[in-house]
């Protein structure tokens, strides 16, 4: 994204290089020009950052606002939502000894909601606490993303709520159903990827940063933040590291790097998440200890086709203002690595969301654990996108570029607009929020209805 690029082009320059990354300008006036804008910049990131409470204050008002109310319906017991599925999963995993899981809620949230002497009511308070964190920290990752990007508080303000707020477009034909059967960038009813989607923004941003410079620095920030994002959630590692790895590979060749520095670069990114991945499968899927009993399968569009009776106009659905808005971005931005692996690790996400399935004794279950992937990625089209635009409009769009990024924005709006009437219907009234309303299916391997009733049937001396 465009502060990216400014950085890649103050390195440049401090190194004697011009910005297109020759040797041509390092002594003429544009360069001294470009050294002192890059002076002004450092300046800019060196100064106190009091002047954004306002700002922040009401970003996380909107964001209480907005996110307490839908956590504390889709929370309660008996709720259409995965939380308090979740919930009761932790204390039956950990206290049958499998703290090691595909994801470090659930021994987090059994912890907090104190451990072996938690209740039903802790239980769900403890979610309810650590889901807002997450939602408060992935607003205040866009604000900051955005000001560096555009040094504009109101753009950050703006692009922050988007973020918060972004579902799928309302379909005419289903307006109820705005979450089910699409590609959406925020959920609400699910304990594990509202959990991960903060660690997921920090890998993807320390996924791009290597990719501007390939450096073995970079590459640990980008192995440690990778490992973090898989020990919350593996599914938006899984679409990303095949993109990620392809892409560095690249970013080697280009930037000239020797093979062993390039050795040291792609050990520190891979090899430790390769590690964890594969302590994760053992864990969930193989052996005698294995947490759930399933097969993987290839059942092109079978899971999917549960909740859209049309994906290609689900997708059209799910994606329609980051699309358009690539039309407003000039060339550059369209090219760069950030807005690259976004796109591609959602097309990858995508591919696994159609394709991949579980099955029982041969039957395939409709509880789409590989969408999750697609949801977390589509976030970061959102952002990369969100942010160009941003830039654009701060800037100024010219020419004809001026009503496309009007209808850019009013697009953008809608998704906002779509993903506020979802948070303020899902758990009133039986709107639709996850499986299918009225329809119960497996979930994460177990039975959504059968865990409800014990989680709300089980005494204090059970928990």
């Amino acid at each position: 994204m465009g502060w990216w690029r400014a950085n890649r082009r103050t390195r440049d320059l401090d190194q004697g290089h011009s910005p297109d990354g020759s040797m041509s300008g390092m002594l003429g006036p544009d360069t001294l020009t470009e050294r002192r804008r890059a002076d002004r910049r450092r300046a800019a990131h060196a100064r106190p950052g009091s002047n954004h409470a306002w700002w922040l204050t009401a970003l996380v008002v909107a964001t209480a606002l907005t996110a307490v109310p839908v956590l504390v319906r889709l929370s309660r017991i008996g709720a259409q939502s995965d939380i308090p599925v979740h919930a009761n999963m932790a204390v039956e995993l950990v206290e049958a000894g499998e703290w090691f899981t595909y994801s470090l809620w659930y021994p987090l949230v059994y912890v907090v909601a104190g451990g072996s002497d938690a209740t039903t009511a802790s239980l769900r308070w403890a979610s309810v606490a650590l889901l807002l964190a997450a939602v408060v920290a992935k607003v205040l990752i866009v604000y900051s993303v955005t000001w560096r990007a555009t040094r504009s508080r109101p753009a950050a303000l703006a692009v922050g709520v988007l973020l918060l707020l972004a579902m799928p477009l309302v379909d005419p034909w289903r307006p109820r159903n705005i979450y089910l059967g699409q590609v959406t960038a925020n959920v609400w009813h699910n304990s594990t990827n509202i959990f991960a989607l903060p660690c997921a923004i920090g890998t993807f941003l320390a996924a791009a940063a290597m990719l501007r410079a390939p450096t073995p620095r970079r590459a640990a920030v980008f192995g440690g933040l990778v490992v973090l994002s898989v020990l919350t959630k593996p599914n938006y590692a899984v679409a990303l590291l095949p993109v990620a790895g392809l892409m560095l590979l690249w970013a080697l060749r280009q930037h000239r790097r020797g093979v062993q520095e390039g050795l040291v670069v792609v050990t520190a990114a891979f090899i430790p998440v390769t590690v964890v991945l594969a302590a994760q499968f053992a864990a969930v899927f193989a052996g005698d200890a294995a947490s759930r009993d399933v097969d993987l399968v290839i059942a092109p569009l079978e899971v999917w086709g549960l909740y859209s009776p049309n994906v290609a106009w689900s997708l059209v659905l799910s994606i329609a203002g980051p699309a358009l808005t690539m039309l407003v971005l000039p060339s550059s931005a369209r090219r760069d690595p950030a807005m690259v692996l976004a796109w591609l690790v959602l097309g990858l996400a995508v591919g696994q969301m159609a394709l991949l399935a579980e099955a029982t004794g041969g039957a395939v279950q409709g509880s789409g654990n590989f969408l999750w992937g697609a949801y977390l990625a589509v976030f970061m089209v959102f952002l990369t996108t969100a942010v160009e635009l941003a830039q654009v409009l701060v800037r100024g769009p010219v020419g004809r570029l001026r009503s496309v990024a009007a209808v850019a924005v009013v697009v953008l709006a809608g998704h906002a607009v779509s993903g506020a009437v979802y948070a303020a219907r899902a758990g009133v009234d039986g709107f639709p929020v996850t499986r299918g309303h009225g329809v119960e299916v497996a979930t994460d391997g177990w039975s959504r209805s059968s865990i409800n009733a014990e989680y709300a049937l089980r005494t204090r001396e059970q928990l």
